[in-house]
């Protein structure tokens, strides 16, 4: 099998693998939440000034996605390690 290229555009092609991977993940995880997450904007512009309870609510709710994506980017990795980087 032939070598990959080394560059696309001047990026390296495992940071192009990662960047489809993150959408990939990424919009689904948008489009099936996305309903909570203006909710959540909603509550915290309701009142002017959001509690501390609101803004945790908010911050577990945008640092949520990180481990699906997390995991994604790995099995990315792992695939481009086994199947094109030879």
């Amino acid at each position: 099998m032939s070598r990959p290229p080394r560059s696309i555009y001047g990026v390296d092609p495992r940071t192009v693998i990662r960047l489809v991977t993150v959408v990939v993940v990424f919009v689904p995880l948008f489009a099936l939440f996305h309903e909570v997450l203006s909710a959540y904007v909603d509550l915290l512009t309701a009142t002017g000034v959001p509690s501390s309870r609101e803004l945790t609510l908010a911050l577990l709710a945008a640092f949520s996605i990180f481990p699906p994506l997390m995991i994604a980017i790995r099995i990315a990795d792992l695939l481009y390690d086994r199947y094109i980087d030879e």
